[in-house]
C-alpha cells in the first residue's frame, strides 16, 4: 500500500515518546515557514486510522506547498506494535526524530495524564501492577486496527521501556536516519536542539534560530507519590537507563543527568 503518485506525503515523523514534549516540539517546527506539520496533531494513521486507507492520510497534507519540508508527528507509533513497520511500507526510508525522557519521570507523567482524561481510576502502585493484565491479548486486536484504549492509556511500564523500541526504529530505517533527542536537553536548550533538528532534516536555517518558550511536562503531583514507590520504579525500569547509556551513549560527561 503506497500513498498514490503526486500526493505529498511526509518525510519526517517524530514518533515519541509520549510525555516527552512532542506538543513543545510541534509549537517549535511549525516556527519554520519551510517546515509543514497538519494543525492536527497525531493523526494516529499507522495506529487504529490505518484502514481509512492513504488518501485519507495524504489528505491531511494537501495543504503544503511543494518547498516545505512535510512531517507529522504521533507519539504512540513508537510504542504501537505494527505501526513502525505499516510506515516503513508506506513511506519508505523517512527520516524519524524521537524525545526520550526520563523513564520514571515519563511513566508517572503518563499515569497523571491517564487521571485527568478519565481513562485511570486506580491508584499508582495498583494501576503499575494491573498493567500486563490490562494488556494481555492487545497484539490481535491491534493487528485488526482496532483502538485499544488500554494499550494506547494504561501503558506506563511498556511504553518507557525504550531498548526493544529503539532498535524496532533501527531495524526498519536504520540508525542514521533516527535522531533520538532528550526531553530534558530540549527544554533546556531549545536553540541548540531546533538547529540538531534542522541539520538532521537538511533544512536551510539562515540566521538566529528563535523559539517561544514552551512549558515544560508536569512530572508528578507532589507528595501524590512515595518515594519508595518511585525507587521501586526506577528499578523496573533499570534497563531503559542502561540502553540509553550503553547503546546510546548518554553519560555523565555528556550533561545525561537522570
Amino acid at each position: 500500500m503506497k500513498v498514490s503518485k503526486g500526493c505529498i506525503k511526509p518525510l519526517f515523523v517524530c514518533v515519541g515518546v509520549q510525555k516527552g514534549g512532542t506538543t513543545s516540539l510541534q509549537e517549535m517546527l511549525m516556527q519554520n515557514s519551510r517546515i509543514y506539520l497538519p494543525p492536527e496533531k497525531e493523526l494516529q494513521f499507522f495506529t487504529y486510522n490505518y484502514n481509512r486507507g492513504n488518501d485519507w492520510y495524504a489528505s491531511h497534507f494537501e495543504n503544503a506547498s511543494r518547498d516545505q519540508l512535510v512531517g507529522e508527528i504521533t507519539p504512540y507509533y513508537m510504542y504501537h506494535p505494527y505501526a513502525v513497520m505499516r510506515m516503513r511500507k508506506v513511506l519508505g526510508k523517512i527520516k524519524i526524530i524521537v524525545l526520550l525522557r526520563d523513564p520514571v519521570q515519563r511513566t508517572i507523567s503518563q499515569y497523571w495524564h491517564s487521571i485527568y482524561h478519565g481513562y485511570e481510576n486506580e491508584d499508582f502502585e495498583r494501576a503499575i501492577m494491573l498493567e500486563k493484565t490490562r494488556l494481555a491479548g492487545a497484539s490481535i486486536r491491534l493487528r485488526r486496527g482496532e483502538r485499544v484504549v488500554s494499550h494506547q492509556e494504561n501503558s506506563y511500564i511498556g511504553r518507557s521501556q525504550y531498548r526493544d523500541q529503539i532498535k524496532r526504529l533501527w531495524r526498519y530505517f536504520g540508525r542514521q536516519r533516527v535522531l533520538i533527542i532528550q526531553s530534558e536537553y530540549m527544554f533546556e536548550f531549545p536553540e541548540r536542539t531546533l538547529r540538531s533538528i534542522y541539520k538532521f532534516l537538511e533544512v536551510e536555517v539562515k540566521g538566529e534560530v528563535i523559539v517561544r518558550k514552551s512549558n515544560q511536562n508536569k512530572i508528578y503531583e507532589p507528595g501524590k507519590i512515595g518515594k519508595a514507590e518511585i525507587e521501586s520504579l526506577r528499578k523496573i525500569l533499570d534497563d531503559s537507563y542502561v540502553f540509553c547509556r550503553e547503546e546510546l551513549g548518554w553519560g555523565y560527561r555528556d550533561g545525561w543527568d537522570w
